[in-house]
């Protein structure tokens, strides 16, 4: 049997954590954006979070998560209960954020780079498990699509030259969008498919690219934009 196609959306999330195990380490901070299944933003706005963390975990991270996370202020902010949240508020807030933008349950794909690590995080927490359970068990890897360009796509049209290059930030926001442009990149490439799609996608539903009037939320001492 044919495998049908998909017009279900993609959810981009990207975490920060304490550290790299899921059994030990949680989320700082996430933000989140959700497309068509053509990568069309179905609001520029994204739903951001951060986590209100005691002072001692925080001091228990790796000198790496110290030093990097401290340069880039995600430290200080976890740290302010009036600047971010807890857990639990974060996410229904997310889950806010999905249904304000119309995904349905078990529709949405998780997806960004590395998002099995991601899916895990959100998955071992009581209280992020409910997003994992709201979504599609599929998820769609970035990460993949570039290990197998880096195998198969050197010297075939210039495939692998041409990846967008990153800057690093390891800032959930940033990382997330970067992660878009990629999978935008391979769905030009890999699939011939450019703008025309995303335009006639958004003339069928009858929405303006990009905009939605829903779905503007974020995180206490979250930033929208």
């Amino acid at each position: 049997m044919s495998t049908p196609p998909s017009t279900d959306p993609f959810i981009f999330i990207d975490c920060e954590m304490t550290g790299l195990s899921p059994s030990t380490d949680s989320i700082l901070s996430l933000c989140c954006y959700i497309t068509s299944p053509h990568l069309r933003l179905l609001s520029p706005t994204p739903y951001e979070a951060y986590i209100t963390h005691p002072p001692s975990v925080l001091a228990a991270m790796s000198q790496w998560c110290l030093d990097h996370h401290g340069r880039s202020g995600l430290v200080a902010r976890c740290s302010d209960a009036s600047r971010s949240t807890d857990a639990a508020t974060a996410a229904r807030g997310l889950l806010d954020y999905m249904k304000d933008l119309g995904v349905q349950p078990q529709r949405g794909v998780m997806a960004g780079n590395s998002i099995h690590c991601d899916r895990e995080f959100l998955r071992r927490d009581i209280h992020w498990n409910e997003v994992v359970e709201y979504l599609s068990y599929r998820i769609l890897d970035v990460s993949s699509f570039k290990e197998g360009v880096r195998r198969w796509g050197a010297g075939k049209g210039g495939v692998l030259e041409g990846v967008p290059g990153k800057e690093g930030r390891h800032e959930a926001k940033r990382d997330i969008e970067e992660s878009i442009e990629e999978m935008r990149y391979y769905r030009r490439v890999l699939f011939g498919l450019g703008d025309e799609e995303e335009e006639g996608e958004g003339r069928e539903r009858g929405e303006d690219a990009g905009v939605m009037g829903k779905g503007e939320r974020t995180g206490k001492g979250g930033e929208g934009g």
